[in-house]
């Protein structure tokens, strides 16, 4: 489990998680996020109600929200 996010932070979590990344909508719209962790474990929502408060799977990512799990542009969605 991890601390919770400030008030006015949107995302939460997901934002800093090493297994979260932003996918950004193809036609302009809203982007949203895709947990990686829901590949291995149904339990995780794919794509969580957003902002995620808490999250036993939460992991700090070490450099910023796409480091560890990859960027958008490089998987197919």
């Amino acid at each position: 489990m991890s601390e919770p996010p400030d008030a006015l932070d949107p995302v939460g979590l997901c934002a800093r998680c090493a297994h979260a990344r932003q996918i950004h909508h193809p036609h302009g719209g809203a982007a949203y996020w895709r947990c990686g962790v829901s590949d291995a474990d149904p339990k995780y929502p794919k794509y969580p109600r957003l902002p995620v408060v808490t999250c036993a799977g939460f992991e700090q990512s070490r450099s910023g929200p796409d480091s560890d799990y990859g960027s958008a542009e490089s998987r197919d969605t």
